[in-house]
């Protein structure tokens, strides 16, 4: 079974990696209640950071990279990680980002092996089991790549910049819009992460400032 899973993976990572890809996109596009967390790497849209990670590992896939896949996955989890803590922390959760999380789990126990110093009488043999990368410029030595974890978590945690506010949150009460004067008000209540509010807002607007040119009294109304 285990020689199956290693031999036809490759498939299985390209259809996950490009779901992945596929729910960002999705992401970017569809205004939900969870649109208003944001997120990004010097500035870069943690969206299209995460295609790139997608892309990335489809071609390191596509030409055998398996040391390499492997290690990008345990730095996808440590980053994942970090997502998390930040949805914990603020108590907003956003379904997206947890289906590419899960994605990225699938896909690190997918390439997961079992590294060679469960097999070798070592100390400290706990810190392989995310198990091991051996690159040739360290000759014989194996890298656990928990530490690669753990680097992924440290790099998101110092260049992540993310907010949980919608934009018209952080705005004083007194700015909110208003068309025309007189003894009589009226309300309109939206929501600007509904598609279908968003248009309604629009057109009630739209209707607005035509009956106040024309002069509307509160008789009118």
């Amino acid at each position: 079974m285990l020689t199956w899973i290693r031999k036809y993976r490759a498939i299985p990572t390209f259809i996950l990696s490009l779901a992945g890809i596929g729910l960002m996109l999705y992401y970017d596009r569809c205004n939900t209640a969870c649109s208003y967390l944001q997120g990004d790497i010097w500035g870069i849209d943690l969206k299209w950071v995460g295609i790139a990670f997608m892309s990335v590992l489809i071609v390191l896939t596509f030409f055998r990279q398996m040391q390499m896949v492997r290690m990008l996955l345990a730095g996808g989890l440590g980053v994942e990680i970090s997502l998390y803590a930040f949805q914990i922390q603020h108590d907003a959760y956003c379904p997206f980002c947890l289906a590419f999380s899960v994605m990225v789990i699938l896909l690190f126990i997918l390439h997961y092996a079992v590294p060679d110093a469960w097999r070798e009488n070592r100390r400290y043999k706990w810190i392989y089991f995310l198990g091991e990368l051996h690159l040739p410029m360290l000759k014989n030595r194996k890298l656990p790549l928990l530490l690669v974890t753990v680097a992924g978590y440290l790099f998101i945690w110092l260049t992540f910049s993310g907010s949980v506010t919608p934009a018209y949150g952080q705005e004083n009460l007194v700015l909110i819009p208003f068309l025309g004067k007189g003894t009589c008000e009226g309300i309109l209540f939206t929501d600007n992460f509904c598609g279908s509010c968003r248009w309604f807002g629009a057109q009630a607007e739209t209707e607005l400032k035509g009956l106040i040119e024309i002069g509307i009294s509160d008789h009118d109304l």
